[in-house]
C-alpha cells in the first residue's frame, strides 16, 4: 500500500541534489523507462500464450506510470515538504521552468490519460486530504 513518508524519501533521493531539482534525471529516467517497455515487449518470453492476461501485456509498447503519477500527485497534496521543494524547483535561479515541464509532458503524453487521470486524483485526493 501507498505510504506518503516511504514516497517522499523516494521521490528526494532520485530527483533532488544538493537541494535542487534535478529536470534532466527526470526526463533521462521516463525516455530509460520506456525504451526497456519497448525491449520487453519484443522480448519472445513476454510474447506467447499468456498474450492479455496481465495489464502490461495489454500495453505492450507503452509505459504504465498511472500509479506512480496518481501516487505523486497524492504525495504533493498531502506531504508539504515536497510540494514547497517542487514550487522552488519551479521557481529556481529566478527562472520559471516552463520549458522543463513542457519536455518532461512530452515524454509522457501519448503515454497517458491525461483527463481520466486527472479525475482519479482528485477524487481520491479529497479522500487522504480530508482524512490525515
Amino acid at each position: 500500500m501507498w505510504h506518503p513518508s516511504m514516497a517522499s524519501i523516494d521521490i528526494y533521493q532520485v530527483l533532488f541534489k544538493d537541494g535542487l531539482f534535478q529536470w534532466k534525471r527526470l526526463e533521462n529516467r521516463i525516455s530509460l523507462a520506456k525504451e526497456n517497455v519497448t525491449k520487453l515487449s519484443k522480448n519472445p518470453a513476454f510474447q506467447g500464450n499468456n498474450r492479455g492476461t496481465s495489464k502490461y501485456l495489454k500495453n505492450q509498447q507503452k509505459l504504465d506510470l498511472t500509479d506512480t503519477i496518481k501516487d505523486g500527485a497524492r504525495l504533493f497534496l498531502i506531504d508539504e515538504g515536497i510540494r514547497s521543494q517542487l514550487l522552488l524547483a519551479l521557481t529556481e535561479d529566478s527562472k520559471l521552468h516552463i520549458q522543463e515541464v513542457v519536455d518532461v509532458y512530452r515524454l509522457l503524453e501519448d503515454q497517458i490519460d491525461v483527463p481520466s487521470m486527472a479525475v482519479d486524483i482528485t477524487n481520491t485526493s479529497s479522500f487522504y486530504i480530508f482524512f490525515t
